[in-house]
Parts: structure tokens; sequence; C-alpha cells
């Protein structure tokens, strides 16, 4: 039987009640998180470990810079393909779209944050999934989805 890992997520929050908050949902989902209250802190870190498998932020805070920390992480090839959604305080169209132009996938805006933050992380997942089950050369399904078809078949006994 084929062992499902769980998810790593990593979220980068100053406010420590917001943080807590996130982590608190997160964890009640089963997800391994961790959780960086400074950029610094987060960017330093991430460097140091596999990349999770998705990284939520808030856009601005003090010591935190969205734009940033996407430039930082998309210019490193193993955060290439990794989400990254942010939170945004305000509704600002420009500000959504810097940010997607900077290298986000998504964006909670914060008044949203309890109905929208579980159903942004299974769709990252979810594209996240497709998109490296994909063999880059053939375009055809890589080896991933070969293993999960050969392994229900053998379990349907339809081999």
């Amino acid at each position: 039987m084929v062992e499902i890992k769980k998810a790593r997520i990593s979220i980068i929050v100053e406010d420590r009640t917001l943080q807590d908050y996130i982590v608190l949902i997160l964890m009640g989902e089963d997800y391994d998180v961790k959780a960086y209250s400074t950029q610094s802190e987060a960017l330093t870190n991430l460097e140091k470990e596999p990349p999770p498998d998705v990284i939520i932020s808030v856009f601005h805070a003090p010591n935190i810079n969205g734009f940033d920390i996407c430039k930082v992480l998309r210019k490193n090839f193993l955060f290439r393909y990794t989400p990254i959604i942010f939170i945004l305080e305000d509704t600002d169209s420009l500000n959504k779209a810097k940010l997607i132009y900077a290298g986000a996938d998504d964006y909670l805006e914060r008044s949203m944050l309890e109905e929208e933050l579980l159903l942004k992380i299974k769709l990252s997942l979810s594209r996240g999934g497709r998109e490296k089950n994909i063999n880059p050369l053939t375009m055809l399904p890589g080896q991933s989805n070969l293993l999960q078809e050969i392994q229900k078949r053998i379990d349907e006994k339809a081999l």
C-alpha cells in the first residue's frame, strides 16, 4: 500500500494572533506546519530544508515584504514551482495584479481568511501535484501516476 505523506506548509506571519490562528486551522487538518515571524527568518530556514508543499505569507508587515519573498524564492530553482499564497489586508486590484506578476500563485483577503484558507491550500496542492507529475519531455503522465495506476489495478486484481 502506498503511504500518503502529510503536506508541509510554511507560514510567514508576523502577527502572533493571526499566526496561531492559521497554525491551529492547518494542524487541525493534519498538515505539517512551520511558522516564521519574519521574512529573514523564513528565507534563511526555507533554504536549509526541502521546499514545503505550500507557502502562505502576509503580503506586507513591518518585517515582511511579499515582493521580496517572491523575488528571492523564485530565483531558487527548488522553489520555482512551490505555490505561494499571500494574505492581503486590502482589496485593491492593483496590489493583487502586482502580486501575481511578482510570482505569487494566489492570494487571500484577510476578511475571507476563515472561509477560504483551506480551499486555497487544497487547490494549490492539487494543482501542484498535477504539475509535478507530468514528464517535461513527453508531457505524458509521470512515474507517480503510473505507479498509482499499477497499484490500483493490483488492488482490483485487474492486471
